[in-house]
């Protein structure tokens, strides 16, 4: 406490130094709630047509939809991935990969659902 207090009499490097101390000091904000991604159950992948082109959210690649094709549920969404191992890299950090995913992928089952 007392260095914090020698550097508030260094004029603008002493405010500076200060608030940088009081934005560390006020802990970190909280992530707001949202459900880890979870392997698609059959029922849900069964909402989306077989035959379906998208476009898999992390290669890029081209995946017609049947009715193995690796799926993950996410904040009310299905994703469809071309395997496996997409599938289990988009559970790790659903929130990056989501973003800028197109239709027919990401379709809303919360609805179809019920």
């Amino acid at each position: 406490m007392r260095s914090i207090v020698n550097r508030l009499g260094q004029g603008w490097t002493g405010v500076l130094f200060l608030a940088l101390a009081l934005s560390f000091s006020s802990g970190c904000e909280e992530a707001p709630d949202v459900a880890p991604a979870a392997n698609a159950t059959p029922r849900q992948l069964r909402l989306v047509k077989n035959g379906t082109q998208m476009v898999s959210p992390i290669s890029g690649k081209t995946i017609t939809k049947t009715s193995t094709t690796p799926a993950a549920v996410w904040d009310g969404k299905l994703y469809m991935f071309c395997c496996a191992v997409d599938r289990d890299k988009f559970k790790e950090d659903p929130r990056e990969h989501s973003k800028g995913v197109l239709p027919p992928n990401a379709a809303i089952i919360e609805a179809k659902e019920q």
